[in-house]
This record gives structure tokens, C-alpha cells and sequence, in this order.
């Protein structure tokens, strides 16, 4: 449910209880500060003395209380989706570890792998702390720019034809910018060849706001042939030869692949970037069980694995979603009558989800489905559009960046040999024309899995051997909370089509257990005993699964405000062993979908039913 390379903080609070201000989701924010306010606090050095969360909606903090957190991604799925599922952040060090205060070459350090050029002025580090970095300028300039820059040492390698997109957060906290900055800084994509030598850049400026934090992006235009490495710049002009003295901040710099900026990952290496949360926009982190793409050369349909009927497949034409130049171009030939590429596979009684990345390249709609027995459902790839489906067959649709969909069917096979694949189409309900021999879809990705939804894509290069992605979960280590005491977790899951097998949304080593539905016991058991199960929950509403589990009382849960449950087995001493939220290690609890927040902390006092119950109301 994590990232690798996850970078780890703490929520604050002061006072008697804790400030919740950094939560996205309001509703909770306020029920936690409610139940703060009436006893529920935080046990000094309990999980750090801090709240420790992982935020869904944007990347938040899961606290370094908790130690030992890590995000297993097994597999290779490729983590695309609506909102940047997958978020890489190339700006290495984006944390600015390494600062020392002062004046720049009288004991004032730049972050490791920043450089800061000022045209004369004096520039001085006044401080760098929780990731934000506070320079003065002062002096009488002698040159028309001051930039900030990641050494030749950080920039990130890249690939031509690939779009990048560049953004962080800045302000202004004392003095008043030169006139000739228009009241703003300017933020851009550097192309780089490997030596490195400067190939080009693009800026966008955005317009300061006193002391409110403003983030600036500019996305790139495709990288010229040249390039194999990108960087980004912070600018801000000013007046050569006219005395200024103002101090900025600056935050969160982010460099990503894809035309939008996607939420910030920190990145605190120094040498490699920041592979990070998948998200879903709305939805908060995606976890998955295992999963197998059963469609060969997946991103390569010039493959002989793939049948071609009145069509023509030129390869690696277009970007693909995951900003490599892997997209290929189906073209239906100038022979009237239908125009599709497909596969054959032996299929189960079962459900199945069919889906493929595509985008509109003269021709705007295909009929993803069946090539056999011609049902599927129409897909309009220009605008995002749902069109005609056969019965039985349901489809979705997902925008990416640059144009791109993704396309999905899911159905109730036959048991026996189908011909999964595409149609190109001229229009919804029309697979049968003739083609001028250039118009065509371009499409990559494509995968058939046995499932209720599509799952996180999985690229299959073999053209023999199906793909396998293992688990996601995240896993943290029990040592880090108190042997005794209360301890409460919340699970907050948005509405989504999501799997559960045996119940479990988060469980200590078959030590503590929340199964995942309303009004369901919750129980804390010795090792090996056997946990309630949930089953048949499917495509459910949101939930906010909040558990109270106290050494020597009965575990307790409250779910979307409803009334207290008190499990039947007395809550024992948490082992120094593991908590997997999303997916067991060993399989036999699988959840498959989204979660939007889960939080961890030791209350110096044991909260009431009541507040328990007012923590989960949506």
C-alpha cells in the first residue's frame, strides 16, 4: 500500500490532545479533534507522541513512530491510472537534507545535489527543516536571474518522446521582489543529453501570494531525440545593478513523467528516485492480491501471438501512458468487413476482466470483447464514452494523461476456447467498414485477468507464459507499539468495486483482526486461532472501520458510526512480529481495491464507545 522509498514524518499536536489539521478528510479530522477534546490524547512517547497516518487522497505521513514501515510491491504492475497511480519523483533529494545555515561560501551549505546561482547577491541559508528550505537574497545584483537547480549529479535519466512535468511550492516570507520579477517565480524542464550537455527547456510562471504557498508546474513538450536526462529549475528575475533584500521558501519539488503533476512523493535519496504510493484519485492507495495477465505480448501486438484480421499493427509509433515509445499503431486495412486483432484462450466457468490502454489516432471507437462470438462493449477512445454493450458484458473506462483510456469488460465466461481482443470502429455499434489504410487506434497494455474488475496492469513481454504480479501490503513492524495499553486503528475504504477473501482488512499476525463489514465482530485471538470471515462483499459502499484494541479486554470496532461491537476473545500483548494491511504474506487474506486512510495511536485514555463510534461516522 506503499511506496518503496517511503519517506516518513510526523503529524504535530500541542497541548492536551492532537492536532489533526493535516488530514485531508475533514469529516475525520474533525471527529478525532472532537475526541480529543473530551480525553481521547495521545500517551507521551506513545508511537512517538504523534498520530501516524497513511493519507490516500494525497501523499501524507505514516509517522516514523512506526518503525520498520515498508511497501511490498511485488510483481510488476505498472501502477497506471486516473491520477497518476504511480508517482516517481526524479527530483532526488526533494527533502533538502544535507543544509547548513549561513552565508553560501562562508559556511552556508546548499542541500546535497542543489545549486543556487544569484548573480552576486549574498545568498543565505536561514533554514531547512521539515522539507522546507528558507533562503535570503541581499545585496546589489549583478547579473538579471537567480536560479535553483539540482546539480548535473541529480538530474534524472529520460527518453525522447516522453513528456515531463515539473512543479513545487514557493512563497514569499520577508522583504519585497525586484520589480523585475512581475511578482513571480518560474519553474521549468531541463533536456539534458548524457554528458550531460544542455539540450533546451520550457518554463510556465506562476504568480506569488505573500506568505500563502503557491505551487508552481510546467509540463514539458515531447523531449527532443537528443535527450537522455531532464531537470528541473526554480527562476526568478530580478534587476541587474538594483539593491534587494527578500527572503523566500521553498517546498516539495516534484519531477514526473506525464502531463499532470500528480501528488508529491518525497524523495529523500540522494542517488535514486522515489518509486512511491499508487493512488487513485478520490480513492486513496491501491492494493491488490495476486494477480495473472493471461494475454502474451501484451505490449507488442506485431507479435505472431496475435491474430490480425484486415488490419496492419506498425510498432512502437506512439508514447505510451507509461511515457516510453511503446504504443503501436492498429490500422484496418482497405478490405471491407470487420477489422480486429486478437488471441486465443482456453476460459473457464468463471469472471473475467478484459481491458486496454488505448487512444484515438483517426478512428475513435473499438469493441472490446469477444472476437469469437463478437460481444463485448463499444468504447469511445476520443472522448471517454460508454457505448453499445451486449448483455452480460459491462464496461468502464478510465482517462490517463496525454489522451490516453483505458477500457474495460468484464463477464461471466463459458467454460472452452474465446478469442479475446479488439475491434477498431468507425462508430458505437459499427466494427464492419472499410478502411482508408492510415486511419487506426493505437493501443499497448492490454490484459485479460480472472477477476470482478480490472487490476493494476501487468506487462507480459513472453509469448508462452502468462504474467503474475504477487501482493501489495504494507508492513510494520508490532515491536513498534507498546507491549500494553489501548491502541486505536482506523481503516477508512471509499466506495469502490474491491475482493476480499476471509474477511480481513488489517490483521497483527493472527493477533488482531478487523473483518470488513458493517456490524461484524472484530476480535483480538492468540496466534494461530482462527479469525471471523466475511463473505460475498463485493463492489461495497464507503466504510471507516475504527478498532480499539486493549490488552486484557475485548477487542472493540465501530463501523461508519454504528454502534459498538465487542468481539469474544480478550485482546493479548501485540508479538514483535508484522502488520499486513492489505494482503497476508501468506495469501490466505486478500484484499484487492483501494484505501483511503489508516492510522495508528496509543490514547492516554481509553476512548468510550461513544467516541469510538463518533470517529467512524462517514
Amino acid at each position: 500500500m506503499l511506496g518503496l522509498g517511503l519517506s516518513l514524518s510526523l503529524g504535530q499536536h500541542s497541548g492536551g490532545g492532537p492536532n489533526f489539521n493535516y488530514l485531508d478528510n475533514t469529516a475525520l479530522r474533525t471527529a478525532l479533534a472532537e475526541a480529543a477534546l473530551t480525553g481521547l490524547v495521545l500517551a507521551p512517547g506513545a508511537l512517538g507522541g504523534e498520530e501516524n497516518w497513511l493519507r490516500g487522497a494525497r501523499q501524507g505521513p505514516l509517522a516514523t513512530g512506526v518503525t520498520g514501515a515498508t511497501y511490498t510491491r511485488s510483481g510488476t504492475r505498472a501502477g497506471l491510472g486516473p491520477a497518476n497511480l504511480f508517482v516517481e519523483n526524479g527530483v532526488r533529494n526533494s527533502v533538502f537534507a544535507g543544509a547548513t545555515n549561513g552565508i553560501i561560501g562562508s559556511g552556508g551549505v546548499m542541500p546535497t545535489g542543489f545549486g543556487l546561482s544569484a548573480s552576486g547577491l549574498t545568498r543565505e541559508i536561514i533554514s531547512s527543516a521539515n522539507g522546507v528550505l528558507r533562503i535570503r537574497f541581499s545585496g546589489t545584483p549583478s547579473g538579471s536571474v537567480i536560479d535553483l537547480n539540482s546539480t548535473t549529479a541529480t538530474i534524472q535519466a529520460a527518453a525522447a518522446g516522453q513528456i515531463w512535468t515539473a512543479s513545487r511550492s514557493v512563497r514569499l516570507v520577508a522583504g519585497t521582489l525586484p520589480a523585475a520579477s512581475l511578482n513571480t517565480f518560474h519553474t521549468s524542464v531541463h533536456q539534458w543529453t548524457s554528458v550531460p550537455a544542455y539540450v533546451g527547456e520550457s518554463t510556465s510562471a506562476a504568480t506569488f501570494d505573500g506568505e500563502n504557498w503557491v505551487r508552481g508546474v510546467h509540463t514539458s513538450p515531447a523531449l527532443s531525440g537528443t535527450t537522455t536526462q531532464v531537470s528541473t529549475i526554480l527562476y526568478i528575475f530580478i534587476d541587474n545593478g538594483v539593491p534587494c533584500d527578500f527572503t523566500i521558501e521553498v517546498k516539495e519539488p516534484q519531477l514526473v513523467i506525464g502531463n499532470v503533476p500528480g501528488t508529491y512523493v518525497p524523495n529523500s535519496s540522494t542517488t535514486l528516485s522515489a518509486s512511491q504510493v499508487r493512488r487513485e484519485a478520490g480513492r486513496g492507495v491501491r492494493v491488490f492480491g495476486s494477480g495473472t495477465n493471461l494475454i502474451y505480448a501484451s505490449e507488442a501486438f506485431d507479435d505472431a501471438a496475435w491474430t490480425k484480421n484486415a488490419t496492419t499493427v506498425t510498432a512502437n509509433t506512439g508514447t505510451a501512458p507509461d511515457g516510453a515509445a511503446t504504443a503501436d499503431l492498429v490500422t484496418p486495412t482497405v478490405a471491407a468487413g470487420a477489422h480486429n486483432i486478437y488471441q486465443s484462450y482456453t476460459f473457464l466457468a468463471a469472471t473475467y476482466t478484459l481491458s486496454v490502454h488505448a487512444k484515438a489516432s483517426g478512428y475513435d471507437w473499438i469493441k472490446l470483447g469477444s472476437m469469437f462470438s463478437g460481444n463485448g462493449v463499444y468504447f469511445n477512445v476520443s472522448n471517454g464514452t460508454i457505448g453499445t454493450a451486449n448483455g452480460g458484458w459491462v464496461g468502464t473506462i478510465q482517462l490517463l494523461p496525454n489522451g490516453w483510456y483505458r477500457c474495460s469488460v468484464t463477464w461471466t465466461a463459458s467454460a472452452g476456447a474465446d478469442l479475446p481482443g479488439f475491434y477498431v470502429a468507425t462508430a458505437d455499434g459499427t466494427n464492419s467498414f472499410t478502411g482508408n489504410g492510415t486511419s487506426g487506434t493505437l493501443a499497448w497494455g492490454i490484459q485479460l485477468e480472472q477477476s470482478a474488475f480490472a487490476t493494476d496492469y501487468i506487462p507480459n513481454a513472453s509469448t508462452t507464459v502468462s504474467a503474475s504480479a504477487g501482493a501489495d501490503d504494507l508492513q510494520i513492524a508490532a515491536s513498534s507499539l507498546p507491549a500494553s495499553g489501548p491502541i486505536v486503528f482506523i481503516a477508512d475504504l471509499p466506495a469502490q468495486a474491491f475482493t476480499l477473501v476471509n474477511g480481513r482488512t488489517f490483521e497483527w499476525d493472527n493477533v488482531i483482526g478487523a473483518v470488513f463489514e458493517t456490524n461484524a465482530i472484530v476480535t483480538a485471538v492468540p496466534v494461530g486461532a482462527t479469525l471471523p470471515s466475511v463473505t460475498g462483499l463485493t463492489n461495497g459502499g464507503a466504510r471507516r472501520i475504527v478498532v480499539l484494541h486493549t490488552v486484557g479486554s475485548p477487542t472493540k470496532m465501530s463501523v461508519n458510526g454504528s454502534a459498538t461491537v465487542t468481539g469474544t476473545n480478550v485482546g493479548g500483548a501485540i508479538p514483535a512480529t508484522t502488520l499486513y494491511l492489505g494482503n497476508r504474506a501468506a495469501l490466505d487474506r486478500v484484499l484487492s481495491g483501494s484505501v483511503g486512510v489508516f492510522a495508528a495511536y496509543a490514547p492516554a485514555v481509553t476512548p468510550s464507545d461513544a467516541q469510538l463510534q463518533a470517529m467512524s461516522a462517514l
